[in-house]
């Protein structure tokens, strides 16, 4: 890494802690309401110090795309039901390409670290409208804060029903940390993840609407409180993303063996009931942690031919 690269990943890193700050509301945020254009103590020195390796930087956006992504992480992290569209991603990813250049501008006219610091949080005031107004666009009245949680693998298997595995096994949305399928390579069984946020080695990152599960591959395809709770989520919702979910739902179904299962909670009656002969539904009950959604069951579809 030459000394440029260096500068350029120390102004990253600081731009992505920026994106990571916790302790704030995403509803608060997206009405333009938290405090976010107070400037850290050493950005203005920094940007001034090293303003000719940066600002060409900052102005060709070359970070922009990677900015967005970081954005809708963090959104996953407060509420699991938003769904960032290809569109979303772009026009945030536009917010944020206008804000790199107009710090690069800033940096450019600038004639003192004083000038600098003055600018920013002007600057910073601007990029969060941008961003608030894209969030509204994008997501409305969908913008709240939901808390997130993993569950051991015992407890998952457990509310699945699932006595067996057959291999090969593909955890749809199986957490950052991949928990179970982790739990599932340590007993000697083969074991696959796939999430739109992963991070543990081994797991594939991407999305269960747009993926493509193969035909006829897997021996047992598991999501525990994740594709199906997604799915319930939106026809509840009455959003149009259920239609995608169904679609989606068929396509795991055709990747599955003859004999293979996709083991999934909570439950799909709506759908399921419509399935026909050609599959084995197989569904539960349960004392469960619904709080007042039909959560507390789950299903076992196998497939016949």
């Amino acid at each position: 890494m030459n000394s440029n690269q260096a500068l350029v990943l120390g102004l990253w890193r600081r731009i992505r802690r920026r994106i990571a700050r916790t302790g704030l509301s995403l509803d608060t945020v997206a009405a333009g309401e938290a405090e976010l254009t107070t400037v850290e103590a050493d950005l203005p020195a920094y940007l001034w110090v090293y303003r000719e390796v940066l600002g060409p930087w900052l102005a060709s956006a070359a970070a922009a795309g990677d900015l967005a992504d970081q954005l809708v992480r963090w959104l996953h992290r407060h509420n699991q039901f938003l769904y960032a569209t290809a569109q979303t991603r772009a026009e945030l990813g536009q917010a944020y390409a206008q804000t790199l250049a107009d710090t690069a501008e800033l940096l450019d006219e600038a004639r003192s670290q004083q000038e600098v610091e003055d600018g920013l949080p002007q600057l910073l005031a601007e990029h969060h409208q941008r961003l608030a107004l894209a969030l509204k666009v994008a997501f409305g009245a969908r913008l709240r804060d939901t808390v997130q949680a993993e569950y051991s693998p015992a407890l998952q298997i457990a509310v699945l029903g699932l006595d067996r595995v057959e291999t090969p096994v593909l955890d749809v949305g199986c957490g950052a940390t991949a928990a179970l399928v982790d739990y599932l390579r340590n007993a000697g069984i083969e074991g696959v993840g796939m999430d739109r946020d992963a991070q543990a080695p081994g797991v594939v990152q991407a999305d269960w609407l747009t993926q493509d599960y193969g035909r006829g591959i897997w021996g047992t395809v598991i999501s525990h409180l994740g594709f199906s709770l997604h799915f319930l989520h939106h026809h509840l919702s009455d959003h149009e993303l259920a239609f995608d979910y169904a679609r989606a739902y068929m396509r795991i179904l055709a990747s599955l063996r003859v004999g293979g299962r996709f083991a999934y909670a909570p439950a799909l009656p709506f759908l399921e009931a419509v399935l026909g002969d050609n599959y084995r539904v197989e569904s539960r009950t349960f004392d469960g942690y619904g709080g007042g959604l039909p959560i507390e069951s789950s299903t076992v579809v196998t497939r016949l031919v």
